[in-house]
């Protein structure tokens, strides 16, 4: 019913959270959702900018959940959200606090699970919505700071990637500069 009904309709809307309620925390159902009903594809398509913003942010909690829980999301899945969140960050601005509280902790998440297969756009929309939402004067209702501290944690996790990559060249240079040893 969700992928029969039309794009940002409340009847697609509705249908999404239907199923998400029978399926949300159990592993094998959203195993079986991911894997055997296209579910990663399902998602993809209730993150598109033209669906309703209630439902991206359903689709962005959902995973959101998957990621948390560690076991239903595989790297490849990471990848394909993290492409898919990282304008949503961007534009994030444009919705209510709680639609971007999630898609802050969205990619969070996705970062914590698998941050070396997450792209650099991901780190890049981060660091812009964190510009901006710090840039905002005037906060609105509701806004305690959950959005912008969970885009700083996810830039600090994104980064250690970058600091893990540093390290190990440093090393490598550091053992190729070394005198081999006599035999």
């Amino acid at each position: 019913l969700t992928r029969e009904a039309e794009k940002a309709s409340d009847e697609r809307s509705k249908a999404f959270r239907a199923l998400i309620a029978l399926v949300r925390t159990l592993v094998a159902h959203e195993t079986t959702l991911l894997r055997s009903e296209g579910g990663v594809a399902l998602l993809a398509e209730l993150l598109d900018p033209d669906e309703d913003p209630r439902t991206r942010e359903k689709a962005a909690n959902f995973i959101t959940s998957m990621a948390c829980n560690g076991e239903s999301l595989k790297k490849e899945d990471v990848k394909k959200f993290a492409v898919i969140v990282a304008p949503l960050l961007v534009s994030a601005g444009e919705q209510n606090v709680q639609y971007r509280e999630v898609m802050a902790s969205c990619a969070l998440e996705l970062a914590r699970l698998a941050r070396t297969s997450c792209p650099p756009a991901l780190a890049e929309a981060a660091e812009a919505r964190l510009e901006a939402a710090k840039a905002s004067v005037q906060k609105e209702e509701g806004d305690n700071g959950q959005e912008e501290d969970a885009l700083q944690e996810c830039l600090a996790v994104l980064s250690k990637e970058e600091e893990v990559a540093e390290a190990s060249a440093e090393t490598s240079a550091e053992a190729a500069a070394l005198p081999a040893e006599a035999e």
